[in-house]
């Protein structure tokens, strides 16, 4: 089976690098970036499995986000650490459902 090649966007520095672990460790890749505008450029030059973003509902990322959809590349959505000053109430998983033999990837953060 041919390895998936994934783009993560960790603007917040907090789940990055322990994702590209889990997948490379899997023996796929992963691009880390921390700001949108090179990950979208490297999601129109490659051939790109899925994109993994933290969710968020700012404008910069809801235009990314139909910008990597529009190229017919999945959006994944997860959260960053909670910290205690975080007044946020969300966490998500990452999961891959569509994809065979895919890693299943511990990102899920629940608040204190």
């Amino acid at each position: 089976m041919a390895s998936k090649s994934f783009v993560v966007v960790d603007r917040s520095r907090s789940c990055g690098l322990k994702l590209r672990d889990i997948v490379v460790k899997s023996g796929d890749t992963a691009h880390i970036f921390s700001r949108f505008s090179p990950a979208l450029e490297m999601v129109e030059r490659k051939h790109i499995d899925a994109v993994l973003v933290e969710f968020d509902t700012d404008k910069a990322t809801t235009e990314f986000c139909a910008a990597v959809q529009a190229l017919g590349v999945p959006v994944i959505f997860l959260s960053a650490r909670f910290h205690p000053f975080d007044i946020r109430e969300f966490g998500f998983v990452a999961s891959f459902p569509d994809l065979p033999n895919a890693p299943k990837l511990p990102v899920q953060y629940m608040r204190r």
